[in-house]
């Protein structure tokens, strides 16, 4: 028998090229790393020749070897070599990879090559290098390849192979999540977020149910603050951190309280290397929201309306910021905005228009929200907020004109699954804030959306989902009567 390496280590620290004490059951590299050991045992590689007398190897003859004919070369075969199953595995989880990117990004992209060469594929790459030492990051990676091929080819065998390899994927983190220190991975908070996603996308219960997304945010937060803000200055906890904190906003919006990243220390330690994107100083503006609702929440009940200079203070220096951004954007944030290109507006078909057309979309609904907070102090106050809500109803016409594009022929997966919050809170907009508005061109095309399907269900039942299992057209079904709360669509 040759051919065995000399390591003698198991095959998980061979991968990872650690040093391994080779304890059994299993190694303490893989116990602290809360890692699964694959263990030691190795494929014997069998070469058929015997011994001489002078110490070397000659050929054993086909008559003492018969089981060589299964194996031989022959004149009328080819030889047929079969890799270890390992290296089958690996190829096999490349090969869906690939599959997943190509299926989750932009269609002007291409054929996909390799991703270190792809505009805008940090991601991808992060969770390709994620994927070799994070086993709940590779479960749930594959997990999202088998869904998407199983909807593309119409095929249930995968599909649930697709549902058995999520329940791995749950199983290792929870498995990780028991050993001291697992906290600071970035791949447990990549897997976190891409569970979330999966559940969302490919749930397949009949009835509707509140969505486990809020759990994995919660769960994610959680180890955002347990590492503290001086773990996410640069690389992939960077990037990790700057792009999950649009969830962790929205968490504190729909709980009307305060997001303990918003403090000073979250807003600029995290950016002591790299420098603050468009997008961050959006999401800064987004993470002061929460404060906001809480001191109106407070004004409301306050008899003697008090806090009401404060809770105007607030909402000027947000109003301040986002004029701040709007100068430096320029006049990029009008190539999405329909009163200026006029209709239909031109549909994005590059990375970077992609990337405006999400930050218009952001930027609106952060005027939106605004406008709203400033429309109910007026009521409240006895004043006039007429001119306010018209105001906010040609913003909600341009967010909606725009985040339809998200919806488009050349869009990806992961830009329909942005679409999806966006057009959840629109909806929300139009069928509890805005009646009136309920016959507009605007409205009738969100409405369209709901009977299309995306990643093999329906987006009424996505939105439903995401509604807290509340069908989005029973959502305006509040009595002529009833008082209207304008902030209720957020």
């Amino acid at each position: 028998m040759v051919g065995v390496p000399r390591s003698k280590g198991c095959l998980t620290c061979r991968t990872r090229k650690k040093g391994c004490d080779k304890a059994i059951p299993t190694c303490s590299q893989c116990r602290k790393a809360g890692l699964q050991c694959a263990g030691y045992s190795r494929q014997p590689v069998f070469v058929h020749a015997t011994a001489t007398n002078n110490g070397t190897l000659s050929k054993v003859d086909a008559a003492a070897r018969p089981w060589s004919s299964k194996y031989t070369k022959h004149a009328n075969r080819p030889l047929r070599i079969t890799p270890p199953d390992a290296l089958v595995r690996t190829a096999r989880e490349q090969l869906y990879t690939a599959y997943l990117w190509h299926t989750m990004t932009p269609k002007h992209q291409g054929p996909y090559n390799e991703l270190s060469k792809q505009p805008g594929a940090s991601w991808a790459r992060a969770i390709s290098e994620g994927c070799v030492t994070e086993p709940s990051l590779r479960f749930i990676a594959m997990a999202w390849a088998m869904g998407c091929m199983a909807v593309d080819n119409d095929d249930k065998q995968m599909r649930i192979k697709s549902f058995q390899t999520y329940n791995s994927a749950v199983r290792q983190l929870s498995l990780a999540l028991r050993h001291d220190g697992s906290f600071t991975r970035d791949g447990l908070i990549m897997a976190s977020g891409l569970m979330a996603s999966f559940e969302m996308i490919f749930n397949t219960a009949e009835e509707p149910r509140v969505l486990a997304w809020g759990g994995h945010s919660h769960g994610q937060l959680a180890m955002f603050l347990i590492r503290g803000p001086a773990a996410f200055t640069s690389g992939d906890a960077h990037q990790l951190f700057v792009d999950s904190r649009i969830n962790m906003a929205m968490l504190g919006i729909g709980q009307r309280k305060t997001s303990p990243i918003s403090s000073v220390e979250w807003k600029s330690v995290p950016w002591m290397v790299e420098p603050k994107s468009a997008r961050d100083k959006l999401i800064d503006a987004m993470l002061d929201i929460p404060a906001l609702l809480e001191q109106l929440t407070d004004f409301r009940s306050c008899a003697a309306r008090c806090g009401g200079r404060k809770l105007r203070a607030g909402y000027a220096a947000i109003d301040m910021a986002l004029q701040s951004w709007v100068n430096e954007m320029g006049s990029q944030i009008q190539t999405f905005d329909y009163t200026v290109t006029g209709r239909p507006v031109p549909a994005p078909k590059t990375d970077a228009e992609f990337t405006l057309l999400n930050l218009s979309i952001i930027y609106w609904f952060l005027n939106m929200m605004l406008l709203s907070i400033k429309a109910s102090v007026l009521e409240i106050s006895g004043s006039g907020a007429h001119e306010t809500l018209n105001s906010l109803r040609t913003v909600a016409k341009k967010c909606s004109s725009a985040l339809l594009l998200l919806f488009g022929e050349s869009s990806g997966l992961s830009q329909n699954i942005t679409g999806l919050l966006s057009l959840s809170i629109a909806l929300r907009y139009f069928l509890v804030a805005d009646k009136s508005e309920q016959q507009s061109e605007e409205f009738l095309a969100l409405r369209a959306l709901l009977g299309r399907e995306l990643a093999g269900t329906s987006v009424r039942q996505l939105v439903t989902r995401m509604g807290r299992g509340i069908d989005p057209l029973e959502w305006g079904r509040a009595g002529a009567d009833d008082a209207v709360d304008i902030t209720g669509w957020f």
